[in-house]
């Protein structure tokens, strides 16, 4: 079975398949329920391969997360699961529906939601308002009325141009059910990546915005050493990363699969800032090599990318930081002139040839 076809990262399938990576029964069905391109339909049908050709397996109890005594028993049920909230959905009884065009890669909403009686009719209206180049997926919300108190109102499902249904966000009828629905979030895995402190990454939902990557919650103390100078940790960051690990692998879930780095803000008071915290992604596993040039305040990011890997000193740092943030400052100011005067007015200068 092709499970490399549902990892979200091109650059971390690509090396999973170089070193022939053999993934364990609950690593493929976790990527196949993380995938967000793939549908209903494809995953059920991912799940129940998983079932018939790998090996049956357990899982330990974790914090967010009930014990799996039986994981092929456990795809079983989320399959039923996931069919009987699909079904309920599509039913209309005291409810409307309404359709929202998505776009992850601006994290925003496009397009004024329309109202409809029946889940086709909303689909229908949904696959002739797509527009591929705005639309990751189109949202059906359905509202619900006359709920009892402490009941939800609103359940959503997500589909795709064709209509097609990838993931859904619907109320469960018990605790029984809550436990299935949500054992997958409850879940954490260490994939191995091919990526080292330095590089520079994006994010594969929106690759034009690069970051600088200082390490991935899959490494220890020992990783990070070897990937960082000692001045980017202390040895109480290394102890307290230790604590966090133990943690995280006993507990974690896909909050904890977060990695961190370097990334630019541009404010037109302050200028250029430099920060360094958890990359605003889902996971690790969304992870790409940017492959864009680098350009405006960008730029600094090949600097920053440098001293990590020990390719500039600080002499040499400061004073390429200092050139760009003068260059940057300049063009700026000189595409202003260009936009309030004219480009050949502005040429008449002469200082700028």
């Amino acid at each position: 079975m092709d499970i490399y076809k549902f990892v979200v990262s091109n650059s971390i399938r690509n090396y999973l398949k170089r070193i022939n990576y053999k993934f364990s029964t609950q690593e493929a069905a976790f990527l196949v329920w993380y995938c967000e391109t793939a549908t209903l339909e494809e995953k059920f049908g991912a799940w129940e391969e998983i079932i018939n050709t790998m090996p049956n397996c357990s899982m330990q109890e974790r914090i967010d997360m009930e014990a799996i005594p039986d994981f092929h028993k456990f795809l079983i049920d989320y399959i039923k699961l996931q069919k009987k909230l699909l079904n309920k959905f599509k039913t209309a009884e005291k409810s409307i529906y309404s359709c929202e065009m998505y776009q992850r890669k601006y994290t925003g909403i496009h397009y004024e939601h329309k109202v409809f009686n029946q889940y086709d009719e909303c689909v229908a209206y949904g696959i002739k308002e797509f527009d591929s180049e705005l639309c990751d997926r189109a949202v059906i919300t359905k509202h619900k009325w006359g709920c009892k108190e402490g009941e939800r109102q609103d359940e959503k499902c997500y589909i795709n141009s064709s209509g097609a249904v990838l993931s859904m966000d619907c109320m469960v009828k018990n605790d029984q059910e809550r436990k299935i629905n949500a054992a997958f979030d409850g879940m954490w895995f260490d994939f191995p990546t091919p990526f080292h402190a330095g590089d520079i990454v994006c994010s594969h939902y929106k690759q034009a915005e690069p970051y600088v990557l200082t390490g991935i919650c899959t490494w220890n103390a020992s990783r990070i050493k070897q990937e960082l100078p000692k001045t980017e940790y202390t040895e109480r960051y290394l102890s307290m990363r230790g604590e966090i690990q133990k943690r995280i692998y006993k507990d974690g879930d896909t909050s904890d699969m977060e990695c961190r780095g370097y990334g630019i803000s541009m404010d037109e008071c302050v200028g250029i800032s430099v920060w360094k915290e958890i990359l605003p992604m889902r996971s690790y596993l969304e992870l790409e090599y940017y492959s864009l040039s680098l350009s405006g305040t960008n730029d600094v990011l090949a600097l920053i990318s440098g001293t990590l890997r020990g390719e500039y000193n600080i002499e040499f740092l400061l004073n390429a930081y200092s050139m760009l943030i003068f260059k940057n400052s300049f063009e700026k100011k000189l595409m202003e002139l260009q936009t309030n005067f004219g480009k050949d007015q502005v040429a008449d200068i002469g200082i700028f040839k």
